[in-house]
């Protein structure tokens, strides 16, 4: 897969190899400034799993009426045959699992695939399932994928770990609601209350560089922005600010870490414009400043 011209999107390969592991992980992220065709690569032997965590992505179809539009928190399931794929003008970030049949098999332990997506599998080359919305523990999952731990020595087993966790989610429960329609009221708010505050965390993760405030957060969740913060500290224990300092540095530190890119560089990637405050945030978080923590982890 290469990048388009005239647009600062980026190919990140995150884990896996095809042929020695059975599985492929790789996500498109970046900005585009006017429509963009990708020269996407897909295996015809692998069942893929392409999940949009922002932006709008359209693929084409192997006949001219046969077109799917994946929306932002949309996913969609392929065989494998190759179709031309655009990205929509504006920001991305679009997560692509490639996972082998064999590797399928091997990673249900025996589970039965779930009937549509069996029918996918079985089916001629070019089929889709979807697009369709996923769950909250999709969208999570998917966030953590995106945004390793930094300091893991065990990366490669992690990854494998998280990827057999999608897997299972998206090819043996696709579709499946996990809620029931039974229980008491107080179950029901706390519930309620516990998956607002998810979907504010996922939101919040989406663009780290540029997050919702409290009020446009709590518009699109449909509460009010007293209630909102209110749950938020109950479930997660500090503050949404508190929060959101802590992952950009979890952030910050990774990209110290894997990355070539200058602290001013990964302040401005991480929200912070000014070079002072990032390097405060960072010692408070990790102890010692951004460049003593390169060298020590690099």
């Amino acid at each position: 897969m290469h990048p388009p011209s005239h647009s600062s999107l980026s190919l990140h390969r995150m884990a896996g190899d095809l042929a020695d592991d059975g599985y492929c992980l790789s996500i498109w992220r970046g900005r585009c400034r006017r429509d963009q065709r990708l020269d996407v690569d897909l295996s015809r032997s692998a069942a893929v799993f392409a999940l949009s965590l922002a932006g709008a992505t359209k693929l084409g179809g192997i006949i001219a009426d046969d077109e799917k539009i994946l929306g932002a928190e949309q996913a969609l399931m392929l065989n494998g045959a190759a179709r031309p794929v655009w990205l929509a003008s504006g920001g991305h970030r679009l997560l692509i699992l490639e996972v082998t049949q064999e590797a399928i098999k091997i990673m249900g332990g025996g589970m039965p695939l779930r009937t549509e997506v069996e029918g996918l599998l079985e089916a001629a080359d070019g089929q889709m399932l979807g697009p369709f919305e996923v769950g909250q523990d999709v969208l999570s999952l998917a966030q953590q994928l995106t945004q390793p731990p930094s300091h893991l020595v065990s990366l490669p087993v992690w990854y494998r770990a998280k990827v057999m966790e999608l897997a299972a989610l998206s090819f043996y429960c696709l579709g499946e609601q996990k809620m029931g329609n039974e229980g008491n009221g107080s179950m029901d708010r706390e519930r309620s209350a516990r998956e607002l505050v998810q979907r504010a965390t996922f939101l919040l993760e989406r663009d780290l560089e540029n997050p919702p405030g409290l009020e446009i957060l709590a518009e699109e969740l449909g509460c009010n922005a007293f209630q909102l913060s209110r749950f938020f500290s109950a479930e997660v224990g500090c503050s949404m600010p508190q929060y959101l300092r802590r992952k950009r540095m979890e952030r910050a530190a990774a990209l110290l870490h894997s990355t070539r890119l200058g602290v001013s560089e990964v302040s401005l990637a991480v929200g912070y414009t000014s070079f002072s405050a990032f390097t405060r945030a960072f010692v408070r978080e990790h102890g010692e400043t951004p460049t003593g923590f390169r060298h020590k982890t690099g």
